[in-house]
């Protein structure tokens, strides 16, 4: 697709050819109507995140060429591998943590700012979507919760790796609220946030509430809902006043700004990293329709 931009952020969340925001701000003098920023999940090389892009766009464009067409495409790429031997195992505990935080800090303190100088050239019209999967989706709502006010106007979390807690507000009972609360209090989304999960993945199922549990206490049931430490891919947005739907179904996503959606995608999903496919790519196509209803 010609309408698909790269931009490359290091470790250290520096952009690693500063011509590349150039290039971005020139494509938006063709006023595109939507913006779609994807960001990859961990433990891929460069390589194997453009395959995971060319994917997820070709589903996108068989679900609605249209959009897929018309829509200018920011693909996000980071540095989410850190041991090329021993990377590919989960529980890489030095790995998982280096890559959670290296995921938030490049979209709080990196891809924040870039959008919102983005948005200072482009048209109030112009509608921002951002999909983000595993870490990615760490990366893209740590984008939304950052300094900058951004007008977003979905958030697509394919089995996101952050806690199935981390939109809620005291979720605990003892006033403990989720790391990326502000979203929804302040309503920092116009539309819809979809929150894809499945209990077949395995790697968020069961790897990542044992690594996350290594910071507290034990909980009740490993990886389910009663987890403490349960991730959003696995169960889904917790503790939030949520729509449940299946992946799949037709989908409407009317409501308040910021309504959370949970799309159940236990009998689609077959694993952690399968989520480039028309009924995930579906999701994007109904929240771009709906910005023109």
């Amino acid at each position: 697709m010609d309408n698909v931009f790269e931009i490359e952020f290091d470790a250290a969340a520096r952009l690693v050819n500063p011509a590349q925001e150039s290039v971005l701000a020139q494509a938006l003098s063709a006023s595109p109507r939507h913006i779609v920023v994807l960001a990859h999940g961990w433990n891929v090389d460069m390589p194997e995140a453009l395959d995971f892009y060319s994917g997820f766009l070709r589903a996108f464009a068989q679900v609605d060429a249209d959009a897929a067409r018309s829509a200018m495409v920011i693909a996000v790429l980071w540095p989410s591998k850190k041991f090329s031997r021993t990377a590919s195992r989960l529980l890489n505990l030095a790995t998982f943590f280096t890559m959670k935080d290296r995921a938030g800090k490049i979209g709080q303190d990196a891809l924040n700012p870039l959008i919102a100088r983005l948005q200072a050239q482009s048209s109030p019209a112009t509608h921002f979507h951002l999909v983000g999967h595993s870490f990615g989706a760490r990366m893209v709502t740590a984008t939304v919760d950052g300094a900058c006010q951004l007008r977003v106007s979905s958030l697509l979390l394919l089995q996101a790796a952050y806690s199935q807690n981390g939109l809620a507000v005291n979720f605990d009972g003892r006033g403990t609220n989720g790391f990326f609360h502000r979203i929804l209090t302040e309503r920092k989304v116009g539309g819809p946030i979809l929150v894809t999960h499945s209990r077949r993945d395995e790697a968020l199922g069961l790897a990542y509430p044992l690594a996350s549990r290594l910071h507290g206490p034990d909980a009740a049931r490993i990886g389910d809902a009663r987890d403490l430490y349960g991730s959003m891919g696995m169960n889904g947005a917790q503790h939030v006043d949520a729509t449940c739907l299946k992946l799949g179904d037709r989908y409407e996503f009317r409501g308040a700004p910021g309504q959370v959606f949970n799309l159940n995608g236990d009998a689609v999903i077959t694993s952690h990293g399968d989520v480039a496919r028309p009924e995930t790519t579906a999701l994007l196509s109904a929240a771009i329709r709906q910005c023109a209803t």
